[in-house]
């Protein structure tokens, strides 16, 4: 009997979702942060490769954007709030799960270059007030290279 929760990638590659994450074993450079040489006030802190194309990162960069809570767990939901097309930039409202004790804050997601860099950025609104789950960065990001996931920060 075949799983029904297999999926075929745009490459070719029949997948069972599960199977994926057991193959997730990111390098992490938490400890020592690496300089990425095209950007030197970014810093990659991990690293994976990923069988997917670039089709399919920017659709999952897309549904993280609408759903962080699939990402990061203290989140509850994101409101929409506005996007500019024009300039790939959307503002989101971070609704946290635990609402007495965390504040709900805006963050501004910007896409750059689909076609050309494939990277998203994340950043708070106002650092100064993030709650503690939050990295206490001024900006996260995500970049499809190559079949390679890279998260960074600065």
């Amino acid at each position: 009997m075949e799983n029904n929760s297999s999926q075929t990638s745009s490459l070719g590659i029949k997948e069972d979702p599960a199977q994926l994450f057991s193959r997730f074993s990111p390098t992490l450079l938490f400890d020592a942060p690496a300089r990425i040489a095209d950007k030197s006030e970014w810093y990659l802190i991990a690293e994976q490769a990923v069988p997917t194309s670039r089709t399919e990162f920017w659709s999952t960069i897309k549904r993280w954007t609408a759903e962080p809570q699939l990402v990061i767990p203290p989140i509850e939901k994101a409101e929409l709030l506005s996007a500019r097309s024009t300039e790939n930039i959307i503002y989101r409202q971070m609704i946290p799960k635990r609402k007495t004790k965390d504040a709900s804050f805006l963050e501004v997601v910007s896409y750059q270059g689909k076609q050309i860099k494939n990277r998203v950025i994340y950043r708070p609104d106002r650092p100064e007030s993030l709650p503690f789950f939050y990295p206490k960065v001024l900006r996260v990001g995500n970049k499809w290279h190559t079949r390679m996931l890279i998260t960074f920060f600065y």
